[in-house]
């Protein structure tokens, strides 16, 4: 019988992410994160927000933000516990800068550019934590909503569609006034835009269209028609989009529309889709790695045991980079799939397939999210490559001891006690022992004189 995947949130895991998300409100990081969006980069954004060299040159300055926050003198927090929150404080850190970076997009796109600074702000100032430590946009959608003094303007909407919350759709189009609902009926008319997509859904559930897929195929192009097929049911066809798109309320939305028989084999389509978007536009996908990371480990929890033995399978087949999936499964909260899922997929790995993994894990462990300059992300993931060694088969483990002598040993941040603790027990000991030597030497000189 197979062992179900055990990805419980701890309550010590839980508290860390509610002190995280204390420390990211500080009223001096919040100044620093809109002076970031605003005054500094709002004109990058602006122009050159899709171009592979200017995220690189912003993450680094992003980077100075986290590190003002890890370096601060945090008295409150227990020796031991220091280098996890301030773990968590880095990886929130990073889903700030994806999710703001997003925020931006679409605001530039769809709304005003005279209230751009007024709506990121609001944005800053109302950020909204799921328990897993991730970004909660649907509740910040809620509350932007019920605010009376926020304009239900197209963003709103559009925003409505994209998170699939039909009733705030409805009522938002409703408000709208008869000239602008032609205007945005003529723009999701003539676009063959993927991100109209599920606009163009939303749009026709409302207008009640009889032949929903008929007119996404007609009139939204380029990822429906690559992607689908005419034989596909509405919601295999939106959640096939939704995957490609890297939206994941759209995603758990499409997928329980699903009946049961057409799951069968989508969650490995689904992760499939995310695989090679990542091999077919590496630059385009570091913009939304983190978000992918969400759905494809949603999949992943769908899955039987032989499907996710077949979809690791397939990665050795299909790809130049079969190390794609674990790179997924790297992106924080998602670690602890990552040893989960390699326990079970050991049998799958020859010996060559073993060293091709351990040079890909290295690399990977030493240069992840290198750009943000962050240094405990670094010290985690080698704990994780400490684990991996551990969980490996015996035939496989002098591969890995082999190339890492360390790994005969954990490293201090894996004992419970942490480093700093272990140290200072350590220097503890060490009078001792010479205590007892001084008393050995001091029993045989009298015995000499004797």
């Amino acid at each position: 019988m197979e062992v179900p995947y055990e990805f419980h949130l701890r309550l010590e895991r839980l508290a860390m992410v509610q002190i995280s998300a204390s420390l990211w409100k500080l009223p001096s990081i919040l100044q620093q994160m809109k002076t970031f969006f605003t005054k500094d980069h709002a004109g990058e954004f602006q122009l050159l927000l899709i171009q592979y060299v200017t995220e690189l040159h912003q993450k680094e300055n992003w980077g100075v933000i986290i590190s003002h926050i890890t370096s601060m003198k945090h008295s409150f927090l227990p020796v031991f516990l220091k280098p996890s929150v301030m773990y968590l404080v880095e990886q929130m850190g990073m889903r700030i800068f994806e999710w703001l970076r997003s925020v931006t997009a679409k605001l530039l796109k769809y709304s005003k550019i005279e209230d751009y600074a007024q709506n990121i702000e609001y944005f800053i100032d109302n950020i909204e934590w799921t328990s897993m430590g991730t970004i909660d946009s649907i509740q910040i959608f809620k509350n932007r909503y019920d605010n009376p003094n926020i304009d239900k303007d197209y963003f709103m909407w559009f925003e409505a569609c994209n998170y699939c919350l039909e009733d705030y759709a409805k009522n938002l189009w409703a408000q709208r006034s008869p000239e602008s609902k032609q205007k945005t009926i003529s723009k999701i008319s003539g676009t063959i835009d993927d991100d109209f997509c599920l606009v163009a859904y939303w749009q026709s559930i409302i207008d009640k269209v009889p032949d929903i897929k008929q007119q996404l195929f007609m009139k939204n192009g380029r990822a429906v028609n690559r992607l689908c097929s005419s034989r596909d049911s509405i919601a295999v066809v939106m959640f096939k989009l939704s995957v490609y798109l890297g939206n994941e309320h759209a995603v758990r939305y499409f997928w329980n529309m699903m009946s049961c028989e057409e799951r069968t084999k989508k969650a490995i389509t689904g992760c499939e889709i995310i695989l090679e978007r990542r091999c077919t536009y590496p630059y385009c996908y570091a913009t939304y790695c983190k978000k992918c990371s969400d759905i494809f480990c949603f999949l992943l929890l769908q899955m039987t045991h032989e499907e996710r033995l077949q979809l690791i399978a397939n990665e050795f087949d299909k790809t130049y980079d079969p190390f794609n999936t674990w790179i997924l499964l790297l992106n924080w909260p998602w670690e602890d799939l990552f040893v989960q899922t390699l326990e079970r997929a050991w049998g799958c790995f020859s010996i060559f397939d073993c060293k091709f993994f351990i040079n890909k894990f290295e690399t990977t462990v030493y240069t992840v999210d290198e750009n943000y300059k962050l240094p405990q992300t670094s010290v985690y993931h080698k704990e994780i490559l400490y684990k991996v060694c551990m969980s490996s088969p015996r035939n496989l483990r002098p591969h890995f001891t082999s190339r890492y002598k360390q790994l005969t040993t954990p490293p201090p941040e894996v004992t419970r006690k942490g480093p700093e603790i272990v140290r200072k027990l350590r220097l503890l000991k060490k009078p001792r022992l010479e205590f007892r030597s001084r008393c050995r030497h001091k029993k045989l000189r009298i015995e000499r004189q004797e």
